[in-house]
């Protein structure tokens, strides 16, 4: 009876990790989706046209700057934005007809202000994250391999100077690492106004530090 305890237990430990990656892409994939609905709800409600073009245009004369990929990233972006938003909808379509007999056509045709919103809005939101994608890549990633050697040397350190153990210490920061990340990344995404991109290098370098922390005082065993 025992031993079947242990072998249920075992396989649902299994089907745990087999199935763990695909709860982490389930979640940020949810977490994206919220967040570009988010972005849409604060610059339509908060933001002019005229502002939208102004930060758009502050935004990439600022990735001018940087270079990288960003400007390919962006194209990619806002077409599947585009298209979920006027395509998927009907509502290029509906525009191109001659013939606006429809009520739907109709409400369309003299709410055209709110797709030129809606689509600048996309423009904006598109361009950061590309930005935000390009810098995981290029800045994030290698500081957070950068982290994890120096958090792992402390704790080859203090494991061989018999330092504190501390599990509750290993769980906060790994919070705040993630917490900061994620919480810097939909404010400079969903931000009604410019969001230079220092402040997205602060947010990297942060849960970079946060995750050496983390690393540092990883559990005792593997």
């Amino acid at each position: 009876m025992a031993s079947n305890q242990r072998a249920t237990l075992y396989e649902h430990r299994n089907l745990h990790y087999l199935l763990s990656p695909f709860k982490l892409v389930y979640v940020y994939v949810l977490a994206l989706l919220l967040v570009v609905v988010i972005a849409f709800t604060s610059l339509y409600a908060f933001t002019e046209i005229k502002n939208l073009g102004e930060i758009l245009k502050a935004t990439m004369a600022n990735t001018l700057e940087q270079q990288g990929n960003v400007f390919k990233y962006a194209d990619w972006i806002y077409k599947h934005l585009n298209a979920l938003l006027f395509d998927a909808t009907n509502i290029r379509e509906a525009l191109n007809v001659r013939d606006k007999g429809s009520s739907y056509q109709r409400f369309w045709v003299e709410h055209i202000n709110v797709l030129q919103k809606l689509d600048w809005s996309a423009k904006v939101i598109s361009m950061r994250m590309a930005t935000v994608a390009d810098g995981m890549i290029v800045f994030y990633i290698p500081l957070l391999i950068l982290a994890a050697f120096d958090g792992f040397t402390m704790r080859s350190i203090r494991r061989a100077c018999i330092g504190r153990e501390s599990s509750s210490l290993y769980h906060r920061f790994k919070y705040w690492a993630r917490a900061v990340l994620i919480m810097g990344i939909g404010l400079y995404i969903c931000s009604p106004y410019y969001m230079p991109a220092w402040f997205f290098i602060v947010v990297c370098i942060g849960s970079a530090v946060l995750s050496a922390l983390v690393f540092r005082f990883y559990k005792k065993y593997w």
